[in-house]
């Protein structure tokens, strides 16, 4: 989510009639609900051509997620009628949180409690929209698994009552992942959220990425097989399943499953055990689709008879939402998994505007970071002097 966040609205600006805007199409022939459209795909978060994308070596580099992304508010300021119609719009749109440490999150993430703000604006927002809540249009969150554990989701989820939750679980994001354990999640968390849902829920769709290396394929399988049959989610029309047919899961571009590549250095760590070319290391990631179950059958799928007892089930089982993958799958034996790279002392530099400011860039070149990851998600070498030209950097 961008750094840019508008002021709560000007009181004058709504409380003044605005001028008729019989002579412009956009009001002249178009209904309200089309404006609305319009308006809102305008205000959509876009890449900020003014920064530089993020460095190949940040575990946040990737596909969709190349670079800082801001609002552009300039509409607002055409006209008082376009203002009193799509002043909320920044704060009802889709946001996203990283629920990480601060080294794997984008720096204006870091600064700024985008939280607080939004909710600081929803009381005037719901008074505007006349409702006695707001709900927004989603939340998409990058999440450690320890982070649901401690039920850092279910804050956020009982804050913004979103439409869309997208829940993404990187390769870096999984328990021992640096040890190479076998992929797990407790699922704990899941009978909290579903309680707190149970109240008051807006869910339309939950979409669970699972991201590991191309090597674990079988293991991201295994875990999303077990998510479709015993997950679910309390829904704003009932309960929320996922197909038990693979088909009725691609939900985006890269249809549910996908490999992308990137660089695999983090942290000064360069993980060559997990390395299927020098500086290269191969992801797998498949997507699980939560909707009703209507929805479900529109498309030809069809729902597990195993979750929907479970769902219905009291008292609900925690044991019943850890997802392990079969024993037979072990931890590659490697001596060495990584190996650290060195530091260069370089003339430090200070900027105010640069979101690629980072301590950690400052490490010596390597020929292998210089596989640049696209904002299409395919690899593409990087030219050193551009590496030494970016600004921000430590002694």
């Amino acid at each position: 989510m961008p750094i840019t966040m508008p002021p709560l609205s000007f009181p004058c600006l709504l409380s003044i009639p605005a001028i008729p805007q019989t002579d412009c199409p956009l009001f002249a022939l178009l209904p309200v609900e089309i404006r609305s459209r319009i308006f809102r795909l305008a205000l959509t978060d876009s890449p900020d051509p003014r920064k530089q994308r993020y460095k190949a070596r940040r575990t946040y580099n990737r596909p969709g997620h190349s670079g800082p992304l801001r609002a552009y508010l300039e509409l607002l300021g055409t006209c008082r009628a376009v203002y009193q119609e799509c002043w909320f719009v920044p704060f009802v749109k889709e946001q996203t949180f990283w629920l990480c440490r601060e080294w794997d999150m984008p720096l204006q993430h870091r600064v700024q409690n985008i939280l607080a703000k939004l909710v600081q604006a929803f009381p005037e927002v719901a008074r505007h929209l006349g409702k006695e809540k707001v709900q927004i249009d989603g939340i998409t969150i990058f999440s450690r698994a320890q982070s649901l554990d401690e039920g850092e989701l279910i804050h956020l989820v009982s804050k913004l009552n979103p439409r869309r939750l997208r829940l993404i679980i990187r390769h870096t994001d999984w328990r021992n992942w640096q040890h190479d354990h076998t992929l797990y999640l407790r699922g704990s968390w899941l009978k909290a959220l579903n309680k707190a849902l149970s109240k008051s829920s807006s869910l339309r769709e939950v979409q669970i990425e699972l991201e590991s290396l191309s090597r674990k394929r079988e293991q991201v399988d295994a875990i999303a097989d077990q998510m479709r049959r015993r997950w679910f989610f309390g829904g704003e029309e009932g309960f929320l399943y996922a197909s038990s047919m693979s088909v009725d899961n691609l939900s985006y571009q890269w249809s549910g499953a996908s490999t992308w590549f990137g660089s695999n250095t983090w942290s000064r760590e360069r993980w060559i055990r997990d390395e299927v070319a020098p500086g290269r290391i191969d992801y797998y990631v498949t997507v699980v689709t939560f909707k009703p179950e209507a929805r479900i059958q529109q498309s030809g799928g069809r729902v597990d008879d195993e979750v929907k007892l479970i769902s219905t089930s009291s008292p609900m089982q925690e044991k019943l939402f850890e997802l392990r993958v079969p024993k037979h799958h072990k931890a590659m034996g490697c001596s060495r998994p990584s190996v650290r790279q060195k530091p260069r002392v370089r003339k430090p530099f200070i900027t105010d505007n640069d979101v690629s400011f980072d301590p950690m860039d400052n490490v010596s070149f390597d020929p292998i970071d210089s596989v640049y990851m696209s904002s299409s998600g395919e690899a593409s070498l990087r030219d050193s002097s551009e590496e030494e030209s970016e600004e921000g950097l430590w002694d």
